[in-house]
């Protein structure tokens, strides 16, 4: 079970499963009806849980920590396998379930987690900080100053740029 903080949750594909990832790589399965745990995972490497979604065949879950992404099927708690990102820190995955986008300074990269090939998809003014994501691949991206802008990750442009009055951090987006 999850016996440290909850880092990030994820329906199951009919809703009648939550799961939920820790800070400490453990995965709960929990049942909606009852609200008891079905079962648990614990990934190999124990690092946090940052990202949780299902595949676009709603049969795997995939969940990321740190630079790692693994494939775990939901209907057995088994990882089917692991990917390293290996061109910046792991932000995303897009729903074709093998393209990481990544961050390395000012540059939002996309990765290939299946071949490791990379490249550039875009780069910022400011140095790029945080992102919230939509399932649709459209990301907000914060930068380190005062704004942030939306990618749409299939056109892959920017398709809109907010500045915000303030300086300061955003804590939480959503989409």
């Amino acid at each position: 079970g999850n016996d440290s903080e909850i880092r990030c949750l994820s329906y199951g594909a009919d809703s009648s499963l939550v799961i939920s990832g820790s800070e400490t790589g453990d995965l709960a399965f929990w049942d909606t009806r009852s609200g008891r745990q079905i079962r648990s995972v614990q990934l190999p490497d124990r690092r946090p849980i940052t990202m949780m979604r299902l595949s676009a065949d709603r049969k795997t879950l995939i969940a990321a920590s740190d630079n790692r992404v693994s494939y775990i099927e939901i209907r057995t708690g088994v990882v089917k396998k692991t990917a390293e990102c290996r061109s910046g820190t792991f932000q995303y995955l897009k729903s074709d379930d093998k393209t990481a986008i990544t961050f390395k300074g000012k540059k939002l990269i996309a990765e290939n987690l299946e071949t490791g090939s990379s490249r550039v998809v875009y780069e910022h003014k400011e140095i790029l900080s945080e992102s919230f994501h939509s399932p649709k691949d459209r990301m907000i991206i914060e930068d380190f100053r005062d704004g942030c802008f939306v990618f749409d990750l299939s056109a892959e442009k920017v398709t809109c740029e907010i500045n915000f009055p303030s300086k300061g951090h955003i804590y939480n987006g959503v989409i």
